[in-house]
C-alpha cells in the first residue's frame, strides 16, 4: 500500500501544478496510514479514486493529452471557444476556463501549462458546449455588407428608448452587417439551419453612427416594404 501511494505521488507531481490539492491529499493519507496502519472507509474510497487517477494508465493518458494539447489546433480552438463562453457567463467551469485562457496566452519559450484533462473534457464535451461549438463551426448565416433587420421579439443591448425616439428602428429599418464574430459566443441556444446560431454579429442601422451586437439567429434578411396601393 505504501509503495503504491508513493508511486502515485511521483506520477501526480509529474502531471502538473493543477494536481496540487490531490497530491497533498495523497501525502496526508500516506502519513496517516504509516502512523496508524489503517484508514477510514471514506478515506479508502477517496484513496482508491486517486490511485486510479494517478495509475500508470492514467499517467500515459496524461502524456497523450499533453501532446494533444500542445500540437492539436482543433483541441486548442475548441478550448478557446468553450472557455470564452464560460468566462462570458461567469458561472460553471471558471477555474479550468481561466487556465485554458492562460495556457493559450503562453509564449513558446515558457514552460507550458497543461489544462487538467478531466476538467477540460467536462467543460468542452457537455451538451451546452456542444451547442456553442455547433454555432462556431457552422457556415456563416450573414456576411459583412449584407442588409438585415432584427427579429421583432429580440432584446438588443444598447437599443434604448432615446434611440427609438430619434427614429432608429432596428426591427423595420435596414441594418448593414459590419462584422461577424464580433464577440465571443455567450449563449448556448440550438443552431438552426435557417436562422443560424449564437455567433454575435455587429450591425449598423443605415444612416446612423450606432453599432449593435445581435446574435446571428436574431437577424433576418431585410425586405423593403411594399409600396402601398393608392
Amino acid at each position: 500500500m505504501v509503495s503504491e501511494i508513493k508511486a502515485a505521488i511521483v506520477r501526480a507531481e509529474k502531471m502538473g501544478l493543477h494536481e496540487h490539492n490531490k497530491i497533498e491529499a495523497l501525502k496526508s493519507i500516506l502519513k496517516q496510514y504509516q502512523g496508524k496502519g489503517k484508514l477510514s472507509s471514506a478515506q479508502e474510497k477517496y484513496l482508491n479514486s486517486l490511485l486510479r487517477r494517478f495509475s500508470e494508465q492514467g499517467y500515459e493518458k496524461y502524456k497523450d493529452w499533453k501532446e494533444d494539447w500542445l500540437t492539436n489546433e482543433h483541441t486548442r480552438e475548441r478550448g478557446k471557444v468553450i472557455s470564452d463562453y464560460y468566462l462570458a457567463n461567469a458561472g460553471w467551469f471558471m477555474a479550468v476556463a481561466k487556465t485554458v485562457r492562460n495556457c493559450l496566452k503562453q509564449s513558446e519559450d515558457e514552460i507550458p501549462i497543461i489544462p487538467d484533462f478531466y476538467q477540460f473534457h467536462k467543460m468542452t464535451l457537455n451538451p451546452y458546449a456542444e451547442k456553442v461549438w455547433k454555432s462556431h463551426i457552422s457556415p456563416l448565416r450573414w456576411n459583412p455588407g449584407e442588409l438585415v433587420q432584427v427579429r421583432s421579439a429580440t432584446k438588443v443591448e444598447g437599443y434604448t428608448y432615446q434611440l427609438r425616439q430619434q427614429g432608429i428602428n432596428l426591427r423595420t429599418d435596414p441594418c448593414m452587417v459590419i462584422e461577424v464574430n464580433s464577440q465571443a459566443i455567450s449563449n448556448a441556444a440550438t443552431w438552426d439551419e435557417k436562422k443560424g446560431g449564437c455567433r454575435w454579429v455587429k450591425v449598423n442601422p443605415v444612416g446612423s453612427i450606432h453599432l449593435f451586437d445581435v446574435m446571428e439567429k436574431d437577424l433576418k434578411k431585410y425586405r423593403r416594404p411594399k409600396a402601398s396601393k393608392k
